[in-house]
């Protein structure tokens, strides 16, 4: 889907994990510091939507939000990481949604068209580096990395200015040795050998190509819950730190 942000303001956040009443707080403080109106505020991944929190959001945090993003004249969109349901980002969207007019679900490959940004691409998704310690479809699920699509497929998305996902092709704070930890463990839980570091490394060679399709001059995700920018061949990466705010 294609959604045009005309010359909104784009404000990125990092990670909120399901702290629905923290992201209500912060978002209303942020706007009226910076007296923010005509604002697209996006989460990249890891909004924390499960089962176990969804109630939260729908019961006590979704109207709320609707309220400032209405009375300030701004917007919303949220897009899964590795910890969200990935149902709720495709076919059930209006369990996040409901009927709000403020708060919109982005799917795999949504285009954002901005005068002030140009375009930008949504690449959802990611490897959970924890997931020995979750339990498969509650707060893990094997369809929660990252869709690939075909060289074609690629091909027909043509340019791209920005690049918003969960993941990045190339900034990891994972070193060997916690690769290797972590292995260990999916290996005493009954897991293949090396799956976790495979699955990793094909995530990012994924990515890397999806740039030398796109050739984005800007990437922004969260993820791995650090803020960091990194330049390489002249596109920046940045990578987000839990519940950061930043201005494009």
């Amino acid at each position: 889907m294609i959604y045009n942000l005309s010359d909104k303001t784009i404000v990125c956040i990092g990670d909120i994990h399901g702290e629905f009443p923290t992201l209500r707080f912060t978002l209303n403080n942020y706007i009226k510091k910076f007296n923010l109106t005509n604002t697209a505020f996006i989460v990249c991944g890891d909004c924390g939507f499960f089962k176990d929190t969804l109630s939260l959001w729908k019961q006590k945090c979704r109207k709320k939000i609707d309220n400032i993003l209405s009375l300030s004249n701004n917007e919303l969109y949220l897009f899964r990481g590795n910890h969200d349901n990935p149902l709720w980002f495709t076919d059930n969207t209006e369990e996040i949604i409901e009927n709000s007019q403020t708060i919109k679900v982005l799917k795999d490959y949504d285009i954002l068209e901005s005068n002030v940004y140009g375009k930008i691409l949504i690449i959802p998704g990611a490897v959970s580096i924890d997931r020995s310690f979750r339990i498969k479809n509650l707060d893990w699920w094997e369809n929660e990395g990252i869709l690939k699509l075909s060289d074609n497929e690629l091909q027909s998305i043509e340019k791209i200015d920005v690049i918003l996902s969960h993941s990045l092709p190339y900034f990891t704070k994972l070193s060997k040795s916690q690769l290797e930890v972590l292995e260990s463990r999916e290996r005493y839980l009954g897991f293949r050998l090396n799956v976790l570091s495979s699955d990793l490394e094909i995530d990012r060679q994924y990515l890397i190509k999806v740039q030398s399709f796109v050739n984005a001059s800007q990437w922004v995700s969260g993820h791995y819950h650090i803020s960091s920018e990194n330049i390489l061949n002249e596109v920046k990466y940045i990578s987000l730190d839990i519940m950061e705010f930043l201005k494009l």
